[in-house]
């Protein structure tokens, strides 16, 4: 059906064409050059070319052309960003840039890249792989942001900014699309202004259904299916030409079923002498293979489970539920004044009723699954001055707070109920940050600039993990408490750093910009909810980024060729990695400050206008991270693994082309994005027998993949708008995260959707 739509839509397209006068033919919806690009990284209003910093800029309807939906996909236009779904968790995702990533979503543990909306710090993952609804556009940050964003930016940070309401136009407009797996998404925005030039409301709304792309064949039921809803209502008020109040309220609402996990690689049985006898008794690796053995009474092997991405067999009665309901608020005040702009932002975030259910192995047999069960709640504030001084200093200068309580319980569970742990406990965390930046022009040519910021951190941790077996109940496994005390104990920590930058640039000529800068930056140190013993409950240090950067941001061709350059090297000490340890025969994930590594990279994305009607853009990055010292808790070297979830090399290739017909504007558009192969595990196999190694990371490693998307639109002038698009267009089957299992001797990695291709039909009145 929808390739027969897609010859409708180019069989009409041509009609239109052979109608027209031929004077339009030649006429185009795009301009002659590059249009100026307004960027907002240093906190105040800038031209992309005169900003000393890498940043990329989308707005809406470039991410459209591209059929790039969501935030995750924004790693297909942006060079060295790399991002995907925490393991098994849809609603969750996993950010790496430039080489700087945290490999899990735990509520004491943050985020290597920061995301902001609207500049609103959403400190938790969950919620934030929706729709690019309503969006404005996005910057990705690249590099360290310790001075004016501050703590948990070592890799970046990425702007979001959602459309505000027009003050003086009545309007909006409908879409609804369907595509693969029986996905319709309705989408309805209306702008209306309460008193004209001076107060307008926006309210969006956006629904989606779609049935899934696998399948669980032992209950029957789709996996990876979405019902997600979102409203959106903002209000902006400007009484005068110097004030203005923003206001938003958003709820999302996300009722998924999590898509599977495959079993790449299933070890064979290792036994070892723990007697002493002479004779191997006690397995100690390969264990999934046995219980595979044991409940089917031999009839059955786990071997028939191993590479099959798309066809589970989950426990029967398993439902992968991932859930989460997200409420957001804020308020933005700005005041303009003579010497510059005041800025107050306060936000609200909650994140509640978060469900997440796992069964890792996919088999019908309990060999190892994990539910997640949790509830977050965030608040900020910042008050924000911007201005210039002396006709040729910009400053910036701030004060920032932050509060986050969250709540965690997961369940996790080894051969059924033989082996259960539950790891619950409620962490807070407190912040607080002052900060101050100027770039001051020596002359036209020759600028400097100077940032500092001072942060704080306090956070605390009380524990009630219990670990034990279902028939005979669970003991607490808190370290210090008393045997007859309740279960809980609290644990604390704080930490401060002072971040700074020191940037040069100097233009060479109108068109041509040369930068350096040398930048720091730090991630929150934190608590070890999972832990098991006193040493696997010690906190864990803050993780501290120096970083040098050099760059050159250029315009040829009275601006139709742009092309930004910048080149980098990152020293990264107290490098915090987590990894699986047991602990009096229960598994525990313990986080410490145990690796120093140095990082060389470099970006490159052009832009062009080599016709009115076309536009051409391609993107480079290259990531090169080397551990220098990697000496795990057990005193094992471990500086010669591979880095997971680190793609070392990214290009992409884009081409658009806009065609202005009698009645509408015909635009085609081609995206591909290929990425290097990535290692998908954080080094989680290495209790695997040697010879087995070698095969269980080859299983977690995913091979060198390109995406091709493309999307052909006509917008009549009358509103109706018609599209048809496709994503993995070449079918390519591939896998993002994964985990090794020691003892159980598996590895697992989960399959992402094959080729989606829909129709969007839409009308803006």
């Amino acid at each position: 059906m929808l390739v027969a739509l897609g010859f409708m839509l180019a069989g009409l397209a041509s009609a239109l064409a052979a109608a027209e006068p031929p004077a339009e033919a030649t006429s185009a919806a795009a301009p002659d050059a590059v249009p100026s690009i307004v960027v907002t990284a240093r906190k105040t209003e800038e031209v992309l070319q005169d900003v000393p910093l890498a940043v990329t800029h989308r707005t809406q309807e470039q991410l459209r052309d591209a059929v790039l939906d969501t935030v995750e996909d924004l790693q297909q236009t942006a060079p060295g960003l790399y991002i995907r779904p925490a393991s098994g968790q849809g609603t969750a995702l996993i950010f790496q840039m430039r080489g700087q990533t945290q490999f899990d979503t735990l509520g004491t543990l943050d985020p290597a890249v920061a995301v902001y909306q609207d500049q609103l710090y959403l400190a938790r993952p969950f919620g934030t792989n929706l729709s690019f609804v309503d969006v404005k556009d996005v910057q990705v940050l690249r590099g360290p942001q310790g001075t004016l964003f501050g703590r948990n930016t070592t890799g970046g940070a990425i702007l979001l900014t959602t459309r505000d309401p027009e003050l003086s136009a009545w309007g909006g407009s409908i879409r609804t699309g369907i595509s693969s797996d029986d996905r319709i998404t309705a989408t309805g925005i209306v702008n209306v202004p309460l008193q004209r030039d001076h107060w307008a409301l926006r309210v969006v709304g956006q629904r989606t259904r779609a049935d899934g792309y696998a399948v669980d064949q032992t209950n029957d039921q789709d996996l990876g299916n979405e019902h997600n809803q979102l409203l959106r209502v903002k209000s902006l008020w400007r009484p005068n030409a110097s004030f203005s109040l923003a206001l938003t309220g958003e709820v999302i609402d996300i009722d998924e079923r999590n898509g599977p996990a495959e079993l790449a690689f299933a070890a064979q049985t290792r036994f070892a002498d723990t007697n002493g006898d002479g004779t191997p008794e006690t397995p100690v690796d390969g264990i999934a293979r046995l219980i595979v053995a044991s409940a089917s009474q031999g009839a059955d092997t786990i071997d028939n489970y191993v590479g099959a991405p798309y066809r589970a067999q989950n426990d029967p009665g398993t439902d992968l539920e991932s859930s989460a309901r997200v409420r957001l608020w804020s308020a933005i005040a700005k005041w303009e004044r003579a010497w510059g702009r005041i800025q107050l932002i306060l936000g609200r975030r909650d994140t509640d009723d978060v469900a997440n259910t796992i069964d890792f192995d996919s088999t019908p047999y309990p060999i190892i699954g994990t539910q997640l069960l949790a509830d977050y709640l965030e608040h900020s504030a910042e008050l924000q001055l911007t201005g210039q001084a002396f006709e040729h200093l910009q400053w910036a200068a701030g004060v920032y707070g932050f509060k986050e309580k969250a709540s965690e319980s997961t369940d996790s569970r080894i051969t059924g109920s033989a082996n259960v742990s539950d790891f619950n406990g409620d962490a807070r965390a407190e912040s607080f940050g002052v900060y101050t930046q100027g770039s001051y022009r020596f002359t036209d040519q020759l600028g400097l600039t100077l940032g500092l910021r001072y942060s704080s951190d306090d956070k605390s941790l009380l524990s009630r993990n219990r670990v034990g077996n279902a028939p005979e109940g669970l003991r607490c496994a808190v370290p210090g408490v008393a045997v007859d005390a309740p279960c809980a104990r609290r644990f604390d920590n704080d930490s401060d750093r002072l971040n700074y930058l020191v940037g040069l640039d100097y233009r060479l000529h109108d068109g041509v910009m040369l930068y350096s800068t040398l930048t720091t930056g730090y991630r929150a140190g934190g608590q070890n909810l999972r832990g098991l013993s006193e040493e696997t409950f010690a906190p864990f240090k803050p993780e501290d980024v120096t970083q040098i950067e050099i760059g050159a941001k250029t315009e040829f061709l009275r601006g139709k060729l742009r092309a930004n350059l910048a080149l980098y090297r990152t020293h990264s000490d107290d490098v915090q990695r987590s990894i699986l340890l047991r602990v009096d025969g229960f598994t525990s994930t313990f986080t410490g400050n145990i690796a120093e590594v140095v990082t060389h990279g470099g970006e490159l994305e052009l832009s062009a206008y080599p016709l009115p009607s076309l536009e051409l853009g391609a993107s480079l990055g290259i990531v090169r991270p080397r551990y220098e010292r990697y000496v795990d808790f057990t005193g094992i070297d471990r500086s010669g693994e591979e880095f997971a979830g680190i793609p070392q090399a990214h290009y992409t290739l884009s081409v658009a082309h806009t065609r202005r017909l009698a009645h509408a504007d015909w635009r085609n558009s081609l995206n591909w994005s290929w990425r290097d192969e990535v290692y998908n595990a954080q080094a989680n196999i290495r209790g695997f027998a040697p010879n087995e190694q070698d095969a269980a990371e080859r299983a977690l490693t995913q091979p060198s993949l390109g995406l091709l998307g493309a999307r052909s639109a006509l917008e009549f002038r009358n509103g109706l708008g018609l599209a048809i698009w496709g994503r993995n267009l070449t079918d390519e089957e591939y896998a993002t995260g994964g985990l090794g299992f020691n003892g159980l001797g598996i590895a697992v990695r989960f399959p992402q959707p094959d080729r989606q291709v829909g129709v969007d039909v839409s009308y803006r009145f």
